[in-house]
């Protein structure tokens, strides 16, 4: 990852105003817009903007398919129209400098019970209640589209995670309104 890349992450942590983050490798590339809240050795959190003035949760990327982050400030129109369509929450997030994977995974557990885990390169995702972290896979009990839940867990390799969301209104919705849980 280029100096430039984590200095800049840095500082638009500190100085708090919006980004673009670009990431990405070979058939995938995604940028994102928001505002970056914690800054570690390996991994990133955005607090992201849907459609460019609505905070909408926060993604977890590695830091490491990150290549390019350029201030977004255009005059302070995204900072006049955040505070104006009711302001950036408090964020009570915030990772660990040195997180791996498994350290990730288990704050943003312990921030929101449903999460959504990218495995970009396998081109995979699943949305779920993280159910246990184990030394080199961890298990993510699945909910789909409509609320429904699986009865039991899939396993997934940590060093295949690239990106995780969580406190989306996505997630939100299928946590409040989906069907109950089964306890696997």
């Amino acid at each position: 990852v280029p100096t430039s890349v984590v200095d800049e992450l840095r500082r638009a942590e500190r100085e708090g105003y919006p980004v673009e983050v670009d990431r990405g490798r070979g058939a995938w590339v995604e940028w994102m817009s928001g505002f970056v809240v914690s800054v570690g050795e390996q991994w990133m959190v955005i607090q992201g903007l849907t459609d460019g003035v609505y905070i909408d949760g926060f993604d977890a990327w590695r830091i490491a398919d990150v290549f390019h982050v350029e201030a977004d400030r255009e005059g302070g129109y995204i900072e006049r129209a955040v505070a104006e369509l009711g302001g950036r929450p408090s964020v009570d997030f915030e990772l660990p400098e040195e997180a791996g994977t498994q350290d990730v995974l288990r704050a943003v557990a312990n921030y929101a019970n449903v999460i959504g885990v990218y495995c970009e390169p396998i081109d995979s995702s699943e949305i779920g209640h993280l159910v246990r972290l184990g030394a080199r896979k961890f298990e993510l009990q699945v909910v789909d589209s409509r609320g429904v839940w699986a009865d039991r867990p899939i396993r997934w390799w940590y060093k295949d995670v690239t990106r995780v969301t969580f406190g989306r209104r996505y997630l939100e919705a299928l946590e409040r309104y989906g069907d109950e849980r089964p306890i696997p």
